[in-house]
């Protein structure tokens, strides 16, 4: 498999024909059972894994909800900070 820069590839085929296979091999994570794998100089290969193993028995919802930790945060203290307020009569809070 020979390819140029810069020019998009597609791999096609059945399931169990070793699609993946190949592609963690490229991306370096498998060695190949035979040959060799020659990159050029300043060759990137991105691999986005099919499965996703979540550490600590995490279900998906408790993994996602990781990524906003410090925003969920922020959210906790402004509501803090909202409670705080002084409300005049008459005002009215938006939304």
């Amino acid at each position: 498999m020979q390819r140029g820069p810069r020019r998009p590839d597609r791999l096609v085929g059945r399931n169990g024909t070793g699609k993946t296979s190949l592609l963690r091999i490229l991306a370096g994570l498998d060695q190949p059972t035979t040959g060799h794998v020659h990159r050029a100089r300043g060759t990137r290969i991105g691999f986005l894994a099919q499965e996703v193993t979540l550490e600590g028995g995490q279900t998906l919802w408790q993994a996602m909800m990781g990524a906003f930790e410090s925003l969920r945060a922020m959210e906790v203290r402004l509501h803090q900070m909202e409670a705080t307020w002084p409300i005049r009569p008459g005002l009215r809070m938006c939304c």
